[in-house]
């Protein structure tokens, strides 16, 4: 998965800036800044495609919660049973209380 991709480049980011922070040269604030930033990078790439997975995943189990209560409401009333609030099937009273 991408997600775990980006997490390891993370991690070897961290692991070479804490090797250049050990060589103590002086060019070490400047490469060490240069590498926070392009870790901060990788993590809002990786951070922004979590959160489109989740919109996703909460889209489809709306979509699925909707179909199971209309498919609730067909077999409510095929087999007789009236709702007992209009739109709501006798299933969808219960779980409201």
């Amino acid at each position: 998965m991408d997600c775990e991709k980006l997490n390891l480049a993370s991690e070897h980011l961290a692991a070479i800036a804490a090797t250049i922070k050990a060589t103590k040269a002086n060019y070490v604030p400047s490469c060490i800044a240069l590498l926070i930033e392009v870790n901060d990078i990788v993590l809002a790439v990786r951070d922004r495609g979590l959160r489109r997975i989740q919109m996703y995943l909460e889209r489809q189990q709306d979509s699925l919660d909707a179909d199971a209560r209309a498919k609730q409401r067909a077999a409510d009333t095929a087999a007789g049973e009236q709702p007992l609030l209009p739109g709501w099937g006798a299933s969808d009273h219960d779980s409201a209380e």
